[in-house]
């Protein structure tokens, strides 16, 4: 039993550290979207990590089995996951964090104006917010851009609608961001770019 519980209490974070090192060592750094870079380096730390505690697991070392050799892949595949999604991911798309950052830089009391302001000419605006979006939802295939820049949702992305907005309830998410109102189409003027 001391065994089994070593195997699990060594194997489970070193898969944890792999995904980390690939992080911090900037594995798959090309990739522009956060989500799927930390997917892929998952995916290579589960097959080092289950080489190496397959290894590990053999006759003659620790004895404890290819089974559980699996299965501590998996929970740190899992852990992984987990935080991948709760920290980077969270942190990366965060408007809150954003907010707390002007209101940290600031060193004074701000107003919601203030911080109003500051999200869509700052982070809207100077760091091309819904560029970055679109370029995420277009990689994963959700939006289509035309040669002329306009965008179409694809029959994909309209699935992924349609399930969110059907889990939304269960979840008591605010429906008005699964379901926003259409933007306003632009004046002839705005066309004409004036």
């Amino acid at each position: 039993m001391q065994r089994l519980l070593l195997f699990y209490g060594l194997g489970i974070p070193f898969g944890f550290g792999l995904f980390l090192a690939g992080f911090r060592f900037g594995l798959f750094g090309s990739d522009t979207v956060l989500f799927y870079r930390g997917l892929k380096i998952i995916a290579s730390a589960a097959v080092v990590q289950g080489a190496a505690l397959a290894w590990a697991a053999g006759p003659g070392r620790a004895g404890v089995g290819g089974a559980h050799a699996f299965a501590a892949t998996m929970a740190s595949l899992a852990l992984s996951v987990c935080f991948l999604i709760v920290v980077p991911v969270s942190l990366d798309r965060s408007v809150s964090v954003f907010l707390l950052g002007t209101m940290d830089r600031a060193d004074r009391p701000v107003t919601r104006a203030e911080l109003q302001d500051a999200l869509i000419r700052t982070y809207i605006k100077a760091y091309g917010a819904v560029d970055r979006r679109v370029q995420e939802q277009a990689l994963s295939g959700n939006v289509a851009v035309a040669k002329d820049g306009t965008l179409t949702l694809t029959p994909q992305g309209r699935a992924f609608l349609r399930l969110s907005r059907l889990l939304g309830p269960t979840f008591r998410l605010n429906m008005e961001y699964l379901d926003p109102p259409a933007p306003k189409a632009p004046t002839r003027s705005e066309r004409a770019g004036r």
